[in-house]
């Protein structure tokens, strides 16, 4: 290992472990009580779980959204791991220099205009 390169990597697989993970969390606990619980990052920016309208109306909106966030994170996280570590020979090429990365941050970025559009309608 050495140079920004894999430094950028570790981020990366960091980043995706740790959202991923996160996200299936929470699908899993709002999913269990069914009511809205301290969190930033459920939560569109300055929007309290108090001021939510329709909490209902939420919970059943983010869960599938955060099941699909968790899901393509972790999987991603996974094939990085496999193209820096494991070495596989298919995630070598442009695909696992270019598309993995690329992939993960869009991704987050999809959640982040998913939970923007979430403030429009529940708060």
């Amino acid at each position: 290992m050495g140079g920004l390169g894999d430094m950028l990597d570790l981020l990366l697989i960091a980043m995706l472990a740790y959202v991923g993970g996160f996200a299936v969390y929470t699908a899993i606990k709002l999913n269990r009580e069914f009511c809205l619980f301290d969190s930033r990052f459920l939560y569109p920016a300055n929007c309290k779980p108090k001021d939510c309208k329709n909490p209902g109306g939420f919970i059943l909106y983010i869960i599938p959204r955060l099941w699909v966030l968790g899901s393509l994170c972790l999987l991603l996280c996974v094939l990085t791991v496999l193209a820096d570590f494991v070495k596989v020979p298919f995630l070598q090429n442009w695909f696992g220099r270019y598309v993995l990365p690329f992939a993960g941050f869009g991704v987050l970025l999809w959640y982040v205009v998913v939970n923007a559009r979430t403030a429009k309608k529940f708060w």
